[in-house]
């Protein structure tokens, strides 16, 4: 199963956008331009595989699915709202992703709002099915 998994990373990580100019200086912006992974799991069977990518600070949840293990992205949050993604994980099955969208609450039980939105955040529980 270590093999497996394995496996697994190394498509996820084919599957990603790499840049190819590292003959340039290194910039802030070029820094902060590279795609960020996290939090990889895996269905039960190991059929499909499911991320959380930050682009350029926009969080999203990608899956990919045997046998081509075709990265896509799952979720369309398409700004850098500071929100968080977290407790990623398939419902039995494996065509369902579960995942938390928003932070912890504070000492005071307040929710994170990086951007102070007069409207204030939530922190919900989210469920995708995988075939839309």
């Amino acid at each position: 199963m270590p093999h497996r998994r394995l496996t697994l990373v190394l498509l996820v990580l084919a599957a990603l956008p790499v840049s190819i100019a590292a003959q340039e200086p290194l910039t802030v912006e070029a820094a902060l331009a590279y795609s960020m992974p996290s939090a990889l799991v895996s269905s039960a069977d190991g059929g499909e595989i499911a991320w959380i990518l930050d682009e350029r600070g926009a969080r999203n949840i990608w899956v990919s699915e045997a046998p081509d293990y075709v990265a896509r992205r799952l979720t369309a949050y398409l700004d850098d709202d500071g929100q968080e993604i977290g407790s990623v994980q398939f419902a039995a099955g494996g065509r369902t992703v579960i995942y938390v969208r928003g932070g912890a609450p504070n000492r005071a039980g307040e929710l994170p709002n990086p951007l102070s939105l007069a409207t204030g955040v939530k922190r919900q529980i989210w469920a995708i099915d995988l075939d839309g």
